[in-house]
């Protein structure tokens, strides 16, 4: 009998861990990455989509890690889509997601490894285990354009208004034009700014340009309006030259031109010049003021403030001469911590800053915000902005130009402050978009 019982306990254990590794073995997930195009140029839409493969179901949302890639901005689209699919005549639950890449240099482009964790039942189970699943690692290569056009886009419209008739001009009016320039494919911070040529006789005076993203769930668009205001000092005929913007459609690689054509108007005398002058200083005085006050700091020398600080002086001395080597430990310590913080990352970030250097700001910018996320906020810096801040960040991202100038400093400046108090809220007020809903 004994025997007996003893036979049926190791049987039992036996079907049980035989039960154990049949299920872990029936545990079918995977990934596949999906890059379109595998070559195009600077400054395109490369969209990357992930599919996450399941042979059951997913029990809970994805989760997964922020995608960094160099040299490159990055659009997620992470709202997840479901759909079925069949892979070797067997049958697929799937979600999908993707990003969109705008890489802002030449070069080998690598996308990395992602690291997703589902939730996912077994088959012939019901409860949902956690499973790692890996992305392979993905090349692109990045070309500049062979006629050396800057902007690439898939469509563009522009079209200019007036916002008084031009057919009864006279000396010293002053006529605003308004250009906008809807691109389709690109971010409005790509939609390159006009050459504006100035006119026989004319003056003109720019006003700061207004971004719109107007992307949709399925693509990125942007708007770009600028104005101009004319003032015109002579009498006679005035060109108004042709406005041209270039762009190369990166589905067929063509370049495209559209244009505003010349208008030519005539503008007649006027006995009343007095107000020339004070027209030049209003126009002058729309840009903005870069003048910076000098401000002084008077040295006034505080006998008590002294004595004070070297009694102080005195009295550290003494403990650290006392209590040195535990002092010395206590000082490294928070020293190490501190080099790991939040505070010290954004000192940096506002270091980098002074320096005036695009990369480095950019560069310093993200490692910030990874240290102060500290996975509660968005692993995307650009999902826990509005669009207007989300319009700033890419121009500061996307420019031309290598280093930041004055405006541009101060506007990041401005913008590191704004994430920073969004970052810095009470975490009941944080909402974090790194899970996904299937």
């Amino acid at each position: 009998m004994v025997k007996l019982f003893q036979y049926i306990s190791v049987l039992l254990v036996f079907l049980t861990i035989n039960t154990i590794v049949c299920v872990g073995q029936k545990t079918d997930a995977f990934a596949r990455i999906q890059v379109t195009p595998r070559e195009g140029l600077v400054r395109q839409a490369y969209k990357v989509t992930i599919h996450v493969h399941s042979s059951t179901w997913f029990a809970k949302p994805l989760e997964f890690q922020n995608l960094r890639i160099e040299n490159a901005f990055i659009i997620p689209f992470t709202r997840t889509q479901s759909g079925i699919d069949y892979i070797n005549n067997k049958k697929y639950a799937t979600l999908s997601f993707y990003y969109l890449v705008f890489p802002y240099k030449s070069g080998p482009l690598e996308i990395p490894s992602l690291n997703i964790v589902a939730s996912i039942p077994p088959e012939g189970d019901y409860k949902g285990i956690p499973v790692t699943i890996k992305t392979k690692v993905q090349n692109i290569k990045v070309n500049n354009t062979e006629d050396g056009t800057w902007m690439v886009a898939k469509n563009i419209t522009i079209q200019d208004n007036w916002n008084k008739p031009l057919d009864n001009l006279k000396v010293g009016d002053v006529v605003k034009r308004t250009i906008t320039t809807k691109a389709f494919g690109t971010l409005p911070s790509l939609i390159a700014p006009l050459a504006i040529d100035e006119p026989n006789n004319t003056s003109i005076y720019p006003a700061e340009a207004k971004l719109q993203d107007k992307r949709t769930n399925a693509d990125v668009n942007g708007i770009r309006i600028e104005e101009f205001s004319y003032l015109f000092e002579k009498e006679g005929e005035v060109s108004i030259p042709e406005t041209e913007i270039t762009w190369i459609n990166p589905i067929n690689k063509r370049t495209y031109k559209r244009s505003i054509p010349e208008r030519v108007v005539n503008i007649k005398a006027n006995p009343d010049l007095a107000m020339m002058e004070s027209l030049k200083d209003s126009l002058m005085a729309m840009s903005p003021n870069t003048n910076i006050e000098a401000t002084t700091e008077d040295n006034v020398t505080d006998w008590k403030r002294i004595l004070i600080i070297s009694v102080l002086s005195l009295l550290i001395l003494w403990y650290g001469i006392k209590y040195g080597t535990k002092l010395y430990k206590i000082q490294k310590e928070i020293k190490s911590e501190y080099l790991v913080s939040e505070p010290f990352y954004y000192k940096e970030l506002q270091r980098t800053l002074s320096k005036k250097n695009r990369a480095e700001f950019i560069n310093a910018l993200y490692r910030w915000y990874d240290v102060a996320n500290n996975g509660v906020m968005s692993p995307a810096i650009n999902t826990i902005l509005n669009k207007k801040q989300n319009v700033v960040l890419l121009q500061l991202i996307m420019s031309k130009a290598d280093s930041l100038n004055h405006e541009e400093v101060k506007t990041a400046k401005n913008l590191c402050s704004q994430i920073r108090q969004s970052i810095l809220k009470p975490a009941s007020n944080k909402l974090s978009s790194s899970r996904l809903n299937p």
